[in-house]
């Protein structure tokens, strides 16, 4: 990935390009010194390093997007510099695999079930997407989701078109993490397709056709992060290839509350049938602001509480100037 900057004058002072979160690595860093007779800086990052991100979100489109930041000082960022978020995208047409049938003498005459796999559609040739919608607390309308708040509406959906008559799609083992790895990234969905965690996404329901699917929950994040990268993998499947361990097949709608190995199709699920797809979302945090209004609520307790020491103290008092009047009365009296 390479970006040209082409600022409105010459560069006056030391300068710094570096990827979000990677300004500790030296390969993701790039350092600029003044000079007063160009006015062009030039970033290059190679694909896939510096925690850049590939997103598979068409069967046969995908980017690779990450966050990078301008910063004018090199130790600290300001409000001088500026962020931004850059997105290459990439397409990769394959041809269609061939599948050859020849009958003449001296060679066997393929089956009918191998007839039948000329009309079958693999994913690459398959119009497969992955598609994540919103619907905020006052709207009424999804809308494609680039950044929402925690609590509104996320909408996920699958699908794929151009599939044969017998085929459908098959939706397992999504995971979720905050746009890098984070070495035992949290499982959603597994591999039987159904929810792990319903507050990470919910349950799957495909369409009549079996040609889409889709789940919804609330958006949250990670404490520390902002972003979430979804992905999925999505099979295509035709009645009967698809099985489980126990020997039953992959049917819809899925059976959920069928107990099985959190693992059990891996090893019939048909790989060559089989892509990851992937979305990315930006969540805003709105904690904070709760956070104020509590505070603002404490706030609100302590009128209640003083009045409350105030009358202890006069009491505390009166009982006091009691005693003194007590003790001056008891001497009075006995010195008569």
């Amino acid at each position: 990935m390479q970006l040209h900057i082409l600022l409105e004058k010459p560069l006056s002072h030391s300068s710094r390009i570096f990827v979000k979160e990677q300004s500790a690595d030296p390969s993701c860093v790039h350092r600029y010194e003044p000079n007063s007779e160009h006015n062009a800086l030039m970033f290059r990052v190679p694909l896939s390093t510096c925690g850049m991100q590939r997103i598979q979100y068409h069967s046969t489109k995908f980017s690779f997007t990450t966050s990078i930041v301008v910063s004018f000082h090199q130790f600290f960022v300001s409000s001088y510099d500026r962020s931004f978020r850059i997105t290459c995208d990439y397409a990769n047409i394959q041809q269609p695999p061939k599948h050859d049938v020849t009958v003449g003498v001296g060679v066997e005459e393929e089956s009918d079930d191998e007839f039948e796999n000329v009309n079958e559609v693999y994913p690459e040739t398959a119009d497969c997407s992955y598609r994540l919608l919103y619907r905020n607390k006052s709207s009424t309308e999804m809308e494609k989701a680039k950044t929402v708040q925690i609590g509104d509406e996320l909408e996920h959906i699958w699908t794929c078109s151009n599939l044969g008559s017998n085929q459908f799609i098959f939706v397992h083992d999504c995971f979720v993490n905050p746009e890098f790895s984070l070495g035992n990234d949290p499982p959603l969905i597994d591999s039987n397709g159904c929810p792990v965690d319903e507050t990470g996404i919910g349950e799957i329901k495909y369409s009549s056709d079996g040609k889409t699917a889709t789940s919804k929950h609330l958006a949250y994040k990670f404490a520390d992060y902002p972003n979430l990268l979804f992905k999925c993998s999505v099979t295509i499947c035709k009645a009967y290839n698809c099985k489980f361990t126990d020997g039953t097949s992959v049917t819809l709608p899925l059976n959920c509350a069928q107990k099985r190995s959190p693992r059990s199709t891996n090893y019939h699920l048909p790989q060559n049938y089989s892509i990851e797809l992937s979305e990315i979302v930006n969540v805003e945090d709105i904690l904070t602001h709760e956070a104020l209004d509590r505070k603002d609520s404490r706030s609100q307790i302590l009128p209640s509480i003083c009045p409350s020491i105030v009358i202890q103290a006069a009491l505390l008092s009166f009982s006091f100037i009691f005693l003194i009047f007590s003790i001056f009365f008891v001497f009075k009296s006995r010195k008569n």
